[in-house]
């Protein structure tokens, strides 16, 4: 097992947004590493394939809030009209990410933003490459998607249901870590390792994968290579 020294910064500071004490944060590593068949009592003995299902129940005891500031809300903005979006297609984004159904929800939080702006950032890439328009000076492409805020458990649950669905469907040799990789890179565009702990920009559009290749399959076609 190992995991990365970005990994280890965002789950100390995961525990500092969540006003996490360390008795309540090894017992989170205790949980976490029970549910895989090891006993962990410091984060550097976690795989790194673990660390956004720490950081999901690190953020799970975070004190619900009054929703994103007007900072936040106007960066959203800024995005969702970069990605020619409108507000209603954004409500939808969120939702699919945080589970609350509107960028005004006083549950949200800054887990929920940096997640929901790991999207629109990559909407926003596809937009502009499209239109074969820059990105706007000052604005770093992949700043976003390269902060480690991790996936939620919902949606972490649902890649998972997902793929244990489609694996009866493929080839004995196929149904592998590192077959469902080649999955999430065909999708993303972007080179996957492990498909888990992946960020939610890669998670969305893998799930919209494994929910086609299953229909293809369940039509009584050969899978997809």
């Amino acid at each position: 097992m190992s995991i990365s020294a970005s990994s280890i910064r965002a789950i100390h500071a995961a525990c500092t947004t969540a006003h996490v004490d360390d008795p309540a944060y090894r017992a989170i590593l205790r949980q976490v590493g029970e549910a895989h068949g090891f006993r962990v009592a410091s984060c550097k003995q976690l795989d790194q394939a673990w660390v956004g299902e720490v950081i999901d129940r690190i953020g799970a005891e975070t004190p619900q809030t009054d929703g994103w500031s007007q900072a936040q809300l106007g960066r959203i903005k800024r995005y969702r009209k970069l990605a020619d979006m409108t507000p209603a297609q954004v409500d939808i984004l969120v939702r699919e990410v945080t589970g609350w159904f509107s960028i005004r929800s006083p549950e949200l939080t800054e887990r929920d933003f940096d997640r929901t702006m790991q999207l629109l950032e990559e909407r926003v890439q596809e937009n502009l490459k499209a239109s074969g328009r820059k990105w706007p000076e000052g604005l770093e492409p992949r700043y976003w998607r390269t902060r480690n805020t991790g996936c939620s458990t919902r949606l972490t649950k649902k890649l998972r249901d997902l793929w244990t669905q489609l694996q009866p469907h493929l080839p004995e040799e196929s149904r592998t870590d590192k077959y469902l990789a080649s999955i999430v890179t065909q999708a993303t565009g972007y080179p996957c390792r492990t498909p888990w702990g992946l960020q939610v920009f890669q998670v969305l559009p893998t799930i919209e994968a494994l929910k086609d290749r299953i229909a293809y399959a369940e039509k009584g076609a050969p899978t997809k290579p």
